[in-house]
Formats: C-alpha cells, structure tokens, sequence
C-alpha cells in the first residue's frame, strides 16, 4: 500500500459527491484510465464546463507524477510520482483538488508562487498566463509556473493550496480549485 494512504487525513471532507477519487502512483498509464473514467463521467452530467474541469485535472495530476518527493521506485527521481485526486460535484461547482510530498527546501519557492498568482485580479490573468507562455525562462523551468496560472485561470481565481509539514524533511503540498456548474456566456 503506498505511503499517500495517510495524507487523505490532511484532504478537506467532501461537501457534496465525489465522481472520482484515486490515491496512488500517478504513472501514464493511470493518467490515461483516470481520464478516460472521468470523460465519460462528466459526459453524463448536463451543464458541466467539462474543459476547465478536465484542464484543471489533467494538470494537477501531472504535476503529481512529475513533482511529487514520493516516488514510485524511492529515490528514482525519474519514477512516477504518488499522491492524492479528487473531485467532487457540490451544489454550485466541481472541487478539484489534489495532493503530494514535496520537500521541506521547495516549500517557499512553491508558496511565493501560488501567492504571486493569487494575487494577481482575475481580468489580468489571461494575460499573465499568455506572456509567460511566451516567456524563455517558463519554456526551459521545470518549476511550477503556466501550470499554477492555468489553474487560477480555468477556476476564474476561485483556487486556494495549503502546505502540512510531516517530518522527515516533506511537507504536505494541496491545491484545490473549484469550478463553478452553471457556466457564464462568455466563457471559452
């Protein structure tokens, strides 16, 4: 059983109903069934903004295989990494969110991040997410930057992470972002 099964004490519980859930190693493989299960299962739901909620967790997910400290092969930085995905339907949205180790040194570099983003006003982050697309530096880095944009763009801001610290040099890393159901006419 992997180490993860014990960070979904740090997950907030489920208001409404979950539609998927998967705790594990986050290889391709997994990736592809997770996203083929919840294709069909948002295509059964009428009124669901099926490409913020899909973009939204085929990035979380990926950031777990690839950044997660806990791996599949420990100490194989290039194994598929372990955490934790949810997502569930509540009354007025879909809550995404996602959990994994990261190390205790990369807590700061992750936090200024997500603060930076956060505080960036919701008409501006379009733009933001263009420009560093375009960036030289975001095309080379391996660190969290489009993809935290992209989040906080495709929840229209309404995103929020929290760290744990857990010993042995990890700290608990988790995002949550939160997708409204009824979408607005100018959505893309």
């Amino acid at each position: 059983m992997p180490q993860s099964r014990i960070y979904a004490k740090f997950l907030t519980p489920v208001v409404g109903k979950t539609i998927l859930e998967y705790e594990g190693v986050c290889s391709h493989e997994c990736i592809v069934q997770l996203a083929q299960e919840l294709e069909h299962t948002l295509a059964e739901r009428a009124g669901v903004r099926f490409k913020k909620v899909f973009g939204i967790f085929v990035e979380l997910i990926q950031n777990i295989r690839n950044y997660s400290a806990e791996r599949s092969i420990p100490h194989d930085p290039e194994s598929d990494g372990i955490g934790i995905i949810r997502i569930s339907e509540e009354t007025l949205c879909y809550t995404i969110t996602a959990g994994n180790c990261i190390p205790k040194d990369a807590v700061a570099r992750i936090r200024d991040r997500c603060h930076t983003i956060k505080s960036i006003p919701k008409h501006e982050l379009r733009s933001r997410y263009n420009a560093l697309l375009h960036s030289e530096q975001e095309r080379t880095s391996k660190g969290a930057g489009v993809g935290f944009l992209d989040i906080a763009l495709k929840s229209d801001g309404n995103w929020d992470y929290e760290f744990h610290l857990i010993g042995g040099g990890r700290t608990f890393f988790i995002i949550t972002a939160h997708v409204a159901r009824a979408s607005h006419p100018n959505d893309t």
